[in-house]
Parts: structure tokens; sequence; C-alpha cells
């Protein structure tokens, strides 16, 4: 589990410093370093929630996974009793 965390963390770091780059190199070029400021905090609160939503959908697949299993370990134990 911690080396999930690293990775997602070390991918958050790298993303974030990629649309720092992307940001003011657009900044730099236009000549509007406040609407670059802007585009990135934008598209990390995008980027944050994107993470933040995969990492909710993983919870629930796993936790979905596991009620299959405890309804298949009691529909095995129905039908042991049963005979």
């Amino acid at each position: 589990m911690k080396l999930k965390e690293v990775e997602i963390s070390f991918k958050f770091i790298i993303m974030c410093l990629f649309i720092a780059l992307i940001c003011i190199s657009f900044g730099i070029i236009y000549d509007k370093l406040l609407f670059s400021m802007i585009l990135f905090s934008t598209s990390l609160s995008i980027f944050i929630l994107i993470e933040l939503i995969g990492a909710l959908t993983k919870d629930l697949d796993k936790s979905s996974e596991n009620l299959r299993n405890k309804i298949r370990s009691l529909k095995d134990e129905n039908r042991n009793t049963r005979i």
C-alpha cells in the first residue's frame, strides 16, 4: 500500500511541475503572468479532483469485491448446511 501512495505522490509532483512549466511558459510568451497563475491553479484543481475520483473508485471496486466474496462464502455455507 505504501508503494502505491509513493507512486501516486510522485506522479502528482511530476504532473504539478509539468502544469507549472506550461503555465509559466504561457505567461512569459503572452506576458500575462496573472492569467498563467489562474490557469495553473485551475488545472491543478482539476487534476486533484481527477486523482481523488480515481482513488475513490478504486476503493469502491475493492469493497464491492469483498462483498461479492462474502456473499459467495455465505451461499456456499448455506449449501453445505442443507446437505
